[in-house]
């Protein structure tokens, strides 16, 4: 017993300093979002994170004490949890990554689907040596390519986006746009029709 309690307290050593490297991963992108330096839940969350680190000190401490007074099955007992919560936590991780995969690959063969029945379309608009386009993705996101002169790279940007019946662009309410939406009915596509032919343009 004396043994295993020794062999469970070095695996708890791993266990809390593997969490302390993710602690100090997910601490230093916390900060990502903007005003997370300042916002109360972030570092409510930040608190949450740590804490498992102190219990798993604190339960190494117990630990170790119980040893120290002969009580071994009581020392692996303590140094034992960090373990198993390891275990039940990679578990988790690995469940989730399983299912975030699945999702993924489900929405990779309905973008694919839907790229079969609504493939890409692409409306041009000459602009002196170049053209500026607007291009519909089967996503229903409306983007558009800016032309600029022949020494600047093209301006791109979302327009907006189609709606569910995919009949009506939603344009965005954006400040940067460099096609305005009286502009629209002069794209064409390699048919001949213009965009506002094909689309209702609303604000949206």
């Amino acid at each position: 017993m004396k043994v295993i309690a020794i062999l469970m307290m070095v695996v708890s050593v791993f266990v809390i300093l593997a969490y302390g490297l993710m602690f100090l991963l997910g601490f230093a992108m916390s900060f990502d979002a903007p005003s997370s330096d300042i916002d109360p839940k972030a570092w409510l969350m930040r608190i949450g994170m740590f804490l498992p680190i102190i219990v798993g000190i604190a339960l190494l401490i117990l630990a170790i004490r119980a040893m120290q007074m002969g009580h071994h099955g009581r020392a692996v007992f303590f140094s034992g949890i960090m373990p198993v919560a390891g275990i039940v936590f990679w578990g988790i991780l690995t469940a989730q990554s399983f299912q975030h995969l699945n999702a993924y690959n489900l929405e990779r063969e309905a973008d694919a689907q839907e790229a079969k029945l609504h493939p890409k379309q692409r409306y041009i608009r000459p602009s002196g040596e170049g053209a500026d386009s607007i291009i519909v993705w089967p996503s229903r996101m409306v983007a558009y390519r800016y032309y600029q002169g022949p020494n600047l790279p093209y301006y791109g940007d979302q327009l907006g986006t189609l709606n569910e019946s995919r009949d009506t662009i939603h344009l965005y309410h954006t400040l940067n746009a460099r096609i305005r939406p009286e502009e629209l009915d002069q794209f064409v596509d390699e048919q001949g029709r213009r965009l506002t032919e094909v689309y209702v343009v609303g604000k949206g």
